[in-house]
Formats: structure tokens, sequence, C-alpha cells
């Protein structure tokens, strides 16, 4: 675990972007801060918490320590890869430094071969190191006691007994070396042996240390094994420590921030919670935990058989809004039989009810509802001496349960949920969750259909019934979802009730004029017209010889205009009103016309025309007839004599 870092910019881990806001959250909401790191919390499972220029975003990584400073950081997984990440971004794996065995601030990094690195690549004349200071500066120490970059590269400084030193920190041309007695010995750029260049050793007068930092002003932080905090003093007395930092204890060590112009820092206590110190102001540094549930359905009502597709987000306490796919969610449906999540993230509804989801995170949930009605409705409902009866098996399957019937005992076995429901065909005694109840009315055979008392879904499911005397037909609801089960009148009721009007043409026979390439002149009688579900209407025939035809759908409206209008349909018999020859019927069902034709024949075959023309003279009258397409016809004293085609 990196254990010293140096941020340079407060603002960016403010009370609004990591929480240290006063707030009340329960221990199972939160996930312990391990470390800090310029604008980023490695949390206990790690996972990192970095405050971007878009605001807080929790990355799901598996890191044991961090570093860094704002704006960029760095972070090692179990597995010795690096992860870098940046102001804006994602944190992404670092493919050229691998075996990372300890990082730095400033994103140096030791290896396990004992070399050190940067972005740059490897660093000159550092090899052997076993170990690296934790914060923006750089100093290493090799394994035979070399303590390399501190002071000019001419400097030479030596650590006895090397593998006893626990920690290193580094701030410029100094370093601060902790060992595992809790001794410190400074070193320092400007300090050495004029013959020798050896930097000169100085102990710092101080009891048992367990951690050591400096902050951006250079003021060496240490935290005691007795959990106080300190710092050095000024110049003259950076050697001993001079000011016991108040209010803060039980610390086991501190990760500095801000800039040269504050004095401010973290400290981790031995609890593992942690404080802020800023200019004299100490509070607490709260991790991010989820204060809400945001839980959106696409629709709240939905049929039997449609697919519900769920939006959920976590949001926490410092802001971030983080959306959380339906598989990783925290779900609980309470009538599992009603919805069910599918593999694609949705819920499929499977029976009609009202069903509750709730997604849980931490002591923060969510639940919202969903109603699920009927796609179609059920058959047949039958009412007997005052009480409403519905099908057994249809009306329990609908209500997303099984039914499974014995014929010895003409007993059905039903389910709905944790739920059992035993019924007998002539038994008035029915059982409920093992619990007897009576009946109005025993279960019964109707039209070779089993059917029970309506009732029945009240006293069991807190269901509502209801019977439409109108239109004949059973209502079961809960809440806002419901089915409708009909009777065996029910559709004749509804049909005729959408007809209105519409049905005094029924019955009535009418002569093919120009209608879906039909037969011209075919006698056909209107045999039904029959409305569908979007409110549009088509009419069936029936022929002469039987054979029905069935119109395409249409508004009522042009129902009534189809039979107003003789280019559709006549109302005669035309071969009744005109006694012509075959020949003549011949051509005008074919849409000829010929010289010698009257108005009336030219009328059947080509219709009504576009224009009328007339001139008179000398006991003549010549009237031409204008149609689409440039086609004309004349007549002279009411016989065709010109053709135009």
């Amino acid at each position: 675990m990196s254990k010293v870092k140096r941020v340079l910019a407060a603002a960016m881990l403010s009370a609004a972007v990591i929480g240290l806001a006063p707030a009340v959250s329960s221990a199972a909401d939160e996930q312990r801060i391990v470390d800090v790191a310029g604008n980023a919390l490695l949390m206990e499972d790690g996972s990192l918490w970095i405050d971007n220029l878009m605001g807080p975003v929790r990355h799901k990584l598996d890191l044991t320590e961090i570093a860094g400073m704002d704006g960029y950081g760095y972070g090692l997984t179990k597995n010795g890869e690096l992860v870098t990440w940046a102001s804006i971004g994602k944190p992404e794996i670092d493919p050229d430094l691998t075996g990372i065995k300890q990082l730095n601030a400033r994103g140096f990094a030791l290896k396990s071969d004992g070399t050190v690195w940067s972005g740059a690549g490897k660093i000159d004349g550092m090899t052997g190191v076993v170990r690296i200071s934790e914060d923006n500066g750089l100093a290493a120490l090799t394994e035979d006691g070399r303590l390399l970059g501190v002071g000019a590269k001419n400097l030479k400084a030596t650590v006895p007994n090397p593998q006893n030193v626990s920690m290193i920190a580094s701030a410029g041309d100094r370093a601060a070396v902790l060992d595992n007695d809790g001794e410190i010995t400074l070193y320092e750029g400007f300090n050495f042996g004029a013959d020798t260049f050896e930097l000169i050793p100085t102990k710092l007068a101080a009891p048992a240390a367990a951690h050591v930092a400096y902050a951006a002003n250079d003021i060496l932080i240490v935290t005691l094994k007795d959990g106080t905090v300190w710092t050095n003093g000024a110049y003259q007395e950076r050697y001993k420590l001079t000011k016991q930092i108040e209010g803060i204890g039980q610390a086991e060590m501190t990760v500095p921030y801000g800039d040269e112009e504050q004095f401010s820092f973290y400290a981790k206590r031995t609890d593992g919670t942690w404080v802020r110190y800023e200019n004299g102001e100490i509070g607490e540094l709260k991790s991010p935990y989820v204060a809400s549930i945001e839980v959106n359905v696409s629709q709240s009502a939905v049929l039997v058989g449609d697919a519900v597709k769920i939006d959920i987000a976590e949001k926490y306490s410092n802001g971030a809004l983080k959306k959380i796919p339906l598989s990783e969610a925290n779900v609980a449906i309470d009538k599992p039989y009603l919805l069910k999540i599918q593999p694609d993230g949705t819920l499929k509804a499977l029976g009609v009810g009202e069903a509750k989801v709730t997604v849980t995170s931490g002591s923060a949930s969510k639940t919202v509802s969903v109603s699920i009605g009927g796609k179609s409705a059920l058959q047949f409902s039958v009412v007997k001496d005052g009480i409403v009866y519905l099908p057994v098996q249809s009306t329990f399957k609908a209500l997303g349960g099984t039914s499974a019937y014995a014929a010895t005992s003409k007993t059905f076995s039903i389910r709905v949920g944790d739920t059992p429901v035993t019924l007998t065909l002539g038994s008035t005694t029915a059982a409920v969750n093992g619990k007897k109840i009576k009946l109005k009315a025993a279960p019964r055979t109707e039209n070779g259909m089993a059917v029970f008392p309506a009732h029945l879904l009240a006293d069991a499911f807190g269901a509502k019934t209801a019977w439409d005397s109108k239109l004949k037909q059973a209502t079961v609801s809960f809440g806002q979802a419901s089915l409708t089960v009909v009777s065996a009148e029910t559709a004749g009721i509804v049909k005729k009730a959408a007809q209105g009007s519409l049905s005094r043409f029924i019955g009535r026979t009418y002569w093919v004029n120009y209608f879906q390439q039909w037969d011209r002149f075919m006698k056909v009688t209107v045999a039904d017209i029959v409305p569908d579900d979007t409110g549009y209407f088509s009419i069936v025939f029936k022929s002469a010889s039987g054979k029905s035809y069935t119109s395409y759908a249409m508004p009522a409206s042009n129902v009534e205009d189809l039979f107003a209008d003789s280019y559709y349909f006549l109302n005669y018999d035309p071969y009744k009103k005109y006694n012509w020859s075959q020949a003549v019927w011949t051509q005008i069902k074919s849409g000829q016309i010929s010289a010698g034709m009257t108005k009336e024949q030219v009328l059947l075959s080509w219709g009504t025309p576009v224009t009328k023309s007339t001139v008179t003279g000398s006991g003549t009258t010549v009237e031409t007839w204008g149609y689409p397409s440039f086609n004309f016809v004349s007549f002279v004293n009411g016989k065709v004599t010109l053709i135009v085609n």
C-alpha cells in the first residue's frame, strides 16, 4: 500500500467531491478508504474513485496501492500491472511496465529486478534498488545501502543496515529515512563533507515514529507510534519535532496535499477512518456511499408477453451517478410469477396483476410497480342465478399460475405464486393455502368447460371482480391491472355496437360495378359488416351462388360512400333495366365502347365523364364527353359517332 503522496490542489478533493460534508450512513453502505492519491480514492475492494473533469467516477479495479497527484495517478494491481489515469478518460493498464514492486507519486516505479522506471523509460544509474521514496520526490535505497537521488549527482550517501529501513520520504534535495525501530535519519543535499562529498546523516530528535511525509512546503510530518502527529521546526530546528497537530490521535499515516501556500494533509487512523487537516481545521473524510437509487421502467402499465426495460442508477453521497446493469443489481420481485428477469436485461410480463420491483444497495432501496393487463380477452364467462363464473384453467393461467386436473376426483390443483388452491367440481368447499373456504356455488361444467365462482379470486388473492351487464362480460382487476373474460354473447354485442347505423346495410342486395376487380354486374348481398380493433370495417358479401367476398378494411364513412356511389355498386339489376344484346354487354363489362352505342351504354362502360360539351344546329345535336388521359367520345343525336382513345 502506498503510504505517502503529495497532492497539489486541495480543491479537487473538496467536500462536494469525496463526501467530506456530514452524512448519515451505515457501515454496511461504505467501502473503507485504503489510500488517497491526488484526486483519487482507493477503496478496500480495490475499486478506485477518481474526480475527473466530468465529476467523480467509480472504477471497478483490483488495485493494491495507488500514487499520484491531481490530474494524474498510478495504481498497482495484484498481478503487478501498472494502471494509469489522467483527468479525463478511464484508467488503463500500461503494457510496457510489469513486475512492479513499488510506486511513487511522481510516476516512478520500482520493479522487482531492482531497476527504477518512469514513463520516459529506465532511470540511469539506479540498479539494485530495494526501496524508493513514495511521495513526489525521488530517493532510492540500494541493497548495499547507497541512497541515490538526494542532492547533486557527485554527492554520496550511505544508509547503514538498509534492510532495517521501513520507508523513505523525499522532497527536493532532502530525504527522511525511517527504520523499523522508529528512528528517523535526515539526509540533505546541502549538508555534506567537503572532503568526502558524503551526505552527513542527522538523527531527528523524536520518539519512535510510525510514518514520515513531506508536505508541499517541505515541512516534515511525522506520525509517532503513539498516534500523534508532529512537524519539525524551521531551518535551525529542523532536526527536532517542535509542534504537535492538536486534535488528531490514533493516526498511523498521513497524506499531504495542497500547495506551498497551505499546510494540509489527510491522516489515516488505526481504525481505518480518515480525517482532513487544513489550515488548522479538522474534519472527517467520508467514504462515498450509495445515498439513493434511481429506478425507471420503460412502461409502468404493460400487457402479458410484453418486455419491460429497466434502468437502474446508484446516486452516491459525493454526487456521482452510476448506471447499474440489471444483471449486477440486487433486485427482488415480490411476485416473480408475474415478472421475470430475462438474459437480455429486460423484465418479461408473465401474468395479469401488479408486481413490485425493489432494487437495494446497502441501506438504500427503491421500489417501482408494474401493472400487467391481459393482452386478449378470455372465453367464456357465465352468469347463473346471479353468480358470475369464470373458466378454471385459462383464468389461472392468465394470472401466472398453473393448474392440473385429476379426472378421478374431479379436482383441480392450482398454484398462483406461493398460494395453492384446490377446487372440486360439484363441491362448494375449496381450499386456499390449506385453509377451507365456502363457495357461493360449486364449480361446474358449462358447454364442456369447467368454471368456478369469480368471488374466489377476491377471497384468495384480493382481486376485484365485476360483471358488465351491457356487454355481458366479466372483469378481474388487481389495482390498475385487469383481465376481461367475455361470454358467448359479448362478441355479438360488441360487434353490433361498433356497427352502429352501418347495420342497416346488412341484407341489402347490390350489383358490382367497379370494385376490387370483381366480376362486373355480379349480384351480391351484404352478409356482414365486421369491425376490427382499429375502428375499421370489412364488408362481407355473398354472391347468388353462395360464394363469399370480403372487401378491404375501411372507415365507417367510406362504407356509407361506397354504397352511395354507382361507380362502385349499382342498386338495381342492370340486365333487367336494360334489354341490350349480349354483344353490347360483353363490350360494357370489358370497358369498351363502339359506334352506335347510347349514352347509357357508354356510362356503364366508361363511367361518368369529366367534361361535357354540347353543340346544336340544323336539327342536329353533337355532345362530346371527356375522360382522363385525353379520351373523348362524341354523340350525334344520342349515338356514338366518334371515339378518341
